[in-house]
């Protein structure tokens, strides 16, 4: 066999390989991980103070601003709009349809109240901490004219505690792995050849990320150094958070209501650790104090035992099928309806 034959089949079957390992890991990938719970980086684009957004994708149904939403800029005449915010669980539960193609939160909304004058606008993205839906919030989401918004947080800032380990509680709560942002680094790769195949071996250089985490990082099981101060301390600046962002919003002219989310490893109910299942006390314990902060404070509310009766519904620890968003759904706006009731434009829209 000539030498050149032999390069040939070589690379003949490394290429083979490597479309193999593709595969391979992309059903592995589509085993554990429910679809819109990993951001990969072929799927954000830079964005300035909030590190990332969705890249627009018109096949996907997400915008020019990184929203999966078809809705214009401008408010639609006889319109009450509702924005809704938050991270991945925010972001599915806009966008999850019924069989008819419907909004399931939409039509949850227009039912309870009786009208078909609410149209959401689902301004949810991926991995978004309260401190980035904030800045979102200042940036775009108030140039779509929403008469109210409406915020699912919890999860997400939570997690802010393990994946960014000790250096999580600072002024500003860090988005996940705030560390790992390079985008100068990035840029520069984009640039080049090899960058072109990228796409092509998304599970590859998914797995790569995943490896280089786990080198890289401290064990995700330790969370010793969530100290009762720090728990405390990062209570405080989240809640601070929410205020400023209820602030804006009035400031602008938008109503603000924030929902705590239900997530699978906390129990309300529990009042020795509030754990349930394989949670870990030194979260549940936080979890517990948003909860109570929650239930105290006029507009803000707690789903954290929404889905207590249909643990069936999650998917991990955040996520949730369609039958969670339809509980969720319902569970919203029976708890929007009157205040939505007596909001000044949507009595003025009904007395038409």
């Amino acid at each position: 066999m000539r030498a050149t034959q032999r390069v040939f089949f070589v690379l003949a079957g490394l290429a083979l390989a490597a479309a193999v390992l593709e595969v391979a890991l992309g059903f592995v990938f589509w085993m554990t991980e429910p679809p819109g719970t990993v951001i990969l980086r072929g799927q954000v684009a830079d964005a300035p103070y909030v590190y990332y957004r969705l890249k627009p994708d018109p096949g996907e149904g997400i915008n020019e601003d990184g929203f999966y939403t078809t809705l214009d800029r401008a408010r639609r005449p006889g319109k009450f709009r509702i924005a809704l915010i938050g991270g991945s669980v925010a972001k599915n539960l806009g966008k999850s349809v019924e069989p008819s193609g419907a909004l399931i939160l939409e039509s949850a909304l227009n039912r309870t109240l009786g009208t078909t004058r609410i149209e959401l606008l689902d301004a949810g993205t991926s991995g978004y901490i309260s401190q980035q839906e904030l800045i979102s919030l200042q940036m775009v989401v108030q140039h779509y004219e929403p008469d109210m918004v409406v915020a699912l947080d919890g999860f997400n800032d939570l997690m802010t505690l393990v994946l960014n380990g000790d250096s999580a509680v600072l002024s500003d709560l860090p988005p996940h792995h705030w560390r790992a942002f390079h985008v100068i680094e990035d840029n520069r790769y984009r640039r080049t050849f090899w960058s072109r195949f990228a796409p092509l071996f998304r599970s590859t250089r998914h797995a790569l990320e995943i490896a280089s985490d786990f080198i890289d990082g401290s064990d995700p099981e330790d969370l010793s150094h969530l100290t009762p101060a720090i728990r405390a301390a990062f209570v405080e600046r989240y809640l601070s958070v929410i205020a400023d962002t209820r602030d804006f919003a009035a400031a602008k002219g938008m109503d603000y209501f924030g929902f705590l989310q239900p997530i699978r490893f906390y129990d309300a109910g529990n009042e020795k650790d509030y754990v349930r299942g394989d949670g870990a006390e030194e979260l549940t314990r936080v979890y517990h104090a948003l909860d109570q902060a929650y239930e105290r404070t006029e507009y803000l509310a707690s789903l954290s035992r929404t889905l207590d009766e249909h643990q069936e519904c999650y998917r991990d620890n955040c996520h949730m099928n369609v039958d969670g968003h339809r509980i969720l759904s319902e569970a919203m706006a029976a708890i929007l309806a009157e205040r939505i009731r007596r909001h000044p434009r949507f009595v003025m829209l009904e007395s038409k």
